[in-house]
């Protein structure tokens, strides 16, 4: 029943992620981050009433943690010229 459900969305999901973020591999990796948050969940996901709902909230909150983890973690450029001694 768990898995069935999973696979049920599975590729809309998966569409979902792509279109947003433009790279397939990023969109897999969020997936499955995505369906180990299901499977923690254990039994209470399989009495959640709308599974699909549930999952794409989560894979919004996943994908919105990701893209913010992401724009905190740029890198910067090297200087141009070199920063004056004090």
């Amino acid at each position: 029943m768990f898995g069935h459900c999973l696979d049920r969305h599975e590729a809309e999901l998966r569409g979902w992620l792509r279109h947003r973020l433009g790279n397939p591999a990023e969109a897999d990796d969020l997936l499955q981050s995505l369906f180990l948050k299901a499977l923690r969940q254990g039994e209470r996901f399989c009495s959640v009433r709308n599974a699909r709902a549930w999952l794409f909230e989560v894979a919004r909150n996943t994908l919105a943690d990701s893209l913010r983890v992401a724009r905190l973690s740029v890198e910067l450029p090297e200087p141009r010229q070199p920063l004056p001694q004090a």
